[in-house]
């Protein structure tokens, strides 16, 4: 298991408003082989933030039983996209997340699962995040 950082975006070059949330998609083409249980990371959620809703698609196969699952750190958003084909997926309609209060170290990423991605596939992922202050209810 790996770290892909190719499509990662820092905190600091994330849009972000003061209050209220933030949207992000992001549209990649894999183009390469990405081994089973690879960790692709999208990008780093800032400090106090908490994601609201997200959504994950590709438009092809990654693969006869390739899999990919939107994440937090190791917290499932997801389920598991359909192997064999396009497919997508949305996250609950309440996420249990909760904010990284310490440095903003977790990353939004993707978990390659089931077997390594052997074809070229459009990933598109879809994030709502809102910063949440100490003391205020997530």
């Amino acid at each position: 298991m790996a770290n892909v950082d190719t499509w990662l975006i820092a905190a600091k070059d994330l849009p972000k408003r003061v209050s209220g949330p933030t949207f992000v998609r992001r549209q990649f083409n894999t183009g390469t082989t990405i081994a089973q249980n690879d960790v692709i990371r999208l990008l780093q959620i800032p400090k106090n933030w908490v994601v609201m809703w997200a959504k994950l698609s590709h438009n092809g196969t990654l693969g006869a039983s390739a899999t990919a699952q939107l994440r937090r750190q190791t917290t499932a958003l997801t389920i598991a996209t359909t192997a064999g084909g396009a497919s997508h997926v949305s996250s609950a309609a309440t996420l249990p997340d909760e904010p990284n209060t310490t440095d903003g170290t977790d990353y939004l990423n993707i978990l390659a699962g089931g077997a390594a991605w052997g074809t070229s596939a459009l990933m598109t992922v879809e994030v709502l995040m809102e910063p949440v202050f100490p003391g205020w209810e997530v």
